[in-house]
């Protein structure tokens, strides 16, 4: 905020920055010392005054006074609707059962509009109002001790106003009772739909993992065994063993009958 008061760390802080700029020798810029000198930042008191008053009404009429005038004619005119509307229905004649709850629920609703009517006006205006009187008071005198008085003041009020936001939906629920039954009811929504979306990707996933092991099992089957491998080998080797062995006996037959000695033809 314009109007905040500077701690003693701070002032400390930018003497540390204000002064080397015309007292230090071993500073050799000349743009700096130019414009530290001839071309100072600070703002006569004054127009910083004036600044922050001007700055504290339009920020208390954005903030606080206008959202409060348009809340508080909308509620006027719902309010004033059901109340016609409840005259016309006396003077029709009779008012039956339902008719009469109809009747309490719209006066429930008139009573939650101007409860927060009433809240928002508490909670939001006190900061705004104060920051008013403070810029003004900062304009006419320039006393410190009366400008620290007022410090934690400031800070409970923004407390206050920040507590309105931050409590302002549990209090629509304490209070309203339709209002509390859809936010039940929508937070019941999303929360089916939650564990709907959870069981859906679930679902996907569980699909995905049995896919991928119908592969593997497909795979390891049709992939031998040790056994197989085995037994495949054993095969071979009989079958080889067969054929050598069937190799060898004709190769010695063959040779037995060439060694044998051939038979003279005698005559008769």
């Amino acid at each position: 905020m314009c109007d905040d008061i500077l701690s003693y760390e701070t002032k400390q802080f930018q003497r540390a920055l204000y002064h080397p700029l015309h007292e230090s020798h071993i500073l050799k810029n000349v743009s700096i010392l130019y414009y530290a000198r001839f071309f100072p930042a600070q703002v006569s008191k004054p127009v910083k005054c004036m600044v922050c008053i001007l700055w504290n009404i339009i920020d208390t009429l954005i903030y606080a006074i206008i959202p409060f005038l348009i809340i508080l004619t909308s509620s006027i005119i719902i309010i004033t609707a059901i109340y016609r509307r409840r005259r016309s229905m006396l003077s029709v004649g009779g008012i039956c059962h339902t008719n009469r709850r109809r009747i309490s629920t719209r006066d429930s609703l008139s009573i939650l509009l101007i409860a927060i009517n009433c809240l928002f006006l508490i909670m939001t205006g006190p900061l705004n109002i104060r920051l008013i009187v403070q810029s003004v008071l900062n304009y006419f005198t320039s006393k410190l001790s009366s400008m620290k008085r007022f410090t934690q003041l400031n800070e409970y009020l923004r407390l206050l106003q920040n507590s309105y936001h931050a409590l302002s939906f549990i209090f629509y629920c304490f209070v309203g009772n339709k209002f509390r039954s859809t936010a039940c009811s929508t937070c019941q929504l999303v929360y089916c739909k939650l564990l709907h979306l959870s069981s859906e990707q679930r679902q996907a996933q569980s699909l995905v993992i049995r896919g991928c092991c119908g592969r593997n099992n497909v795979d390891m089957n049709r992939l031998p065994t040790l056994t197989s491998i085995i037994d495949d080998s054993k095969r071979i080797s009989n079958l080889s063993n067969k054929i050598t062995s069937s190799k060898r006996q004709s190769y010695q037959s063959e040779i037995s009958i060439q060694n044998q000695p051939k038979l003279m033809d005698t005559p008769v």
